[in-house]
């Protein structure tokens, strides 16, 4: 079965942010799930943001409410934009792909700790060799 464009496109995004993360240090197996969803909010977020051009940048729109006011609403294109970069942003800061997530996510990792030092060692450091 052949792959549709849209799920070739989401796999390219996988590919990369797996291999970002690979590169970072920071991929574990268990990622894979949430990069996927990451993956598929990017790509949504793509058409998302090529429609939006297409179609003039519009942000607001009037609307006339149920008692006959007008008023300036946000688009719902836009509004969706807003949610998806939010999405986007959370899941960024879950798999450690911004810099302050990254920082986080590896300052948390236990660190190797020198060994104790040997019997001769704790001497020698409490000795005055003067």
């Amino acid at each position: 079965m052949a792959l549709t464009e849209r799920e070739k496109e989401i796999r390219k995004i996988v590919n990369r942010t797996t291999k970002d993360m690979k590169e970072l240090r920071i991929f574990k197996p268990q990622f894979k799930t949430t990069i996927r969803r990451y993956s598929e909010l990017i790509h949504l977020y793509d058409l998302q943001l090529n429609q939006f051009y297409d179609t003039g940048c519009q942000i607001v729109e009037e609307y006339t409410n149920r008692a006959g006011a007008t008023n300036e609403r946000k688009t719902p294109l836009f509004m969706s934009l807003e949610k998806l970069r939010a999405d986007i942003l959370s899941l960024e800061n879950v798999l450690g792909l911004n810099p302050s997530s990254y920082h986080k996510l590896t300052k948390s990792v236990i660190k190797p700790t020198k060994p104790e030092p040997t019997g001769l060692e704790k001497v020698l450091m409490n000795s005055d060799l003067d």
